[in-house]
């Protein structure tokens, strides 16, 4: 990536703050009074289309800085909108894809919050941990609508700059794709953070099925003492993810022995659970050890055929090129041909 040095540009750059790329009014944190002036505009290209953003130095000048590092890096080339919630934001900036599996974006140190910039409908915003305000890295988010709650909590979440042009077409075209959470199907921490990826289209099982395992509903294993579900130690953070077997699985299928110890006589037990709530219905479900055998090779083959489509399908940004050359001639130009407009009025 570069800067256009040209001074072609330098006019442009100058009326990308207050002409076409402009932005309305902007609301406030506080007594604070965002500056838009000497802007800079980034242009985000995801597989469906641009997003042109608008960067505020003079509002930000830390949060910018913070976010060009990491353009200019190349961190943000194939990295995810990882997250959506419609009517609300998408988010991405935390990961992307690497030799064929999912990756954290390394980070620099936490930026200080700089809350002036109003959260409202198009503007660009730090991601940071929950009540800690200069916790700020990588991620970034796109307010989707007026989220002028965000302004007051924990100190404010810093805005720091505004989607422009059709850029909001296409952020609420990422927000309206199908989503899918991969508690069950990716490792740990993936698995917790993707709750809501959205996806181009959501895995399907193929005509054969994965053995005998189902997507829904989902059944826990219960340890053999009674004691609670056994956690799936590649899927358990902060929500227990338990060991799923499906009751469905007769055992004619079975390969070999089971991987959880399992009393031939007695077999073992399992409960159809809410994983979202963390709570599980009665009553117990008995599978014999070949069932559940053949129950853990078809949920492996799950895992393994559904982390290929998560792959295919997501929603990546391809690259974050900085800044945006044409969009600064555009503006520029446009902005001139609006002030030759008006002197021959």
């Amino acid at each position: 990536m570069r800067r256009p040095d040209s001074r072609t540009l330098l006019l442009a750059t100058a009326l990308v703050a207050f002409f076409v790329c402009a932005t309305p009014a902007l609301a406030q944190i506080g007594g604070c009074t965002p500056d838009t002036s000497d802007a800079i505009v980034v242009v985000m290209e995801t597989p469906l289309g641009d997003i042109p953003i608008a960067l505020y130095p003079n509002t930000a000048p830390l949060t910018v800085q913070n976010f060009l590092d990491y353009a200019d890096r190349g961190d943000y080339d194939g990295s995810l909108v990882h997250r959506s919630v419609p009517g609300f934001v998408i988010q991405g900036g935390g990961y992307r894809e690497e030799s064929g599996a999912y990756a954290v974006i390394p980070t620099d140190p936490p930026v200080t919050n700089e809350p002036c910039l109003s959260n409202t409908e198009g503007t660009v915003a730090m991601a940071r941990v929950g009540g800690q305000p200069n916790s700020a890295t990588s991620q970034w988010f796109v307010n989707l609508v007026d989220n002028t709650s965000l302004d007051s909590v924990a100190g404010g979440f810093t805005a720091f700059g505004r989607v422009v042009g059709d850029g909001m077409e296409v952020a609420l075209a990422i927000a309206s794709l199908p989503r899918f959470d991969t508690l069950t199907y990716l490792e740990f921490p993936f698995n917790h953070v993707f709750s809501d990826l959205p996806l181009f289209s959501l895995p399907v099982d193929p005509p054969g099925g994965y053995g005998c395992s189902r997507a829904a509903p989902v059944f826990g294993l219960f340890a053999e003492n009674g004691s609670g579900f056994i956690a799936d130690p590649l899927r358990t953070g902060s929500l227990l993810v338990p060991i799923l077997l499906d009751p469905q699985c007769t055992g004619s299928g079975a390969t070999g022995p089971p991987v959880q110890p399992c009393d031939t006589a007695n077999g073992r037990v399992v409960y159809e659970i809410d994983l979202a709530n963390q709570t599980f219905f009665q009553p117990p479900i008995a599978m014999s050890c070949d069932a559940v055998a053949e129950s853990e090779d078809s949920w492996a083959q799950r895992r393994a055929g559904t982390t290929a489509q998560l792959l295919a399908e997501d929603v990546a940004v391809v690259t974050v090129p900085e800044p945006s050359a044409a969009w600064m001639r555009a503006c520029g130009l446009l902005a001139l041909a609006g002030l030759a407009r008006r002197r021959h009025r």
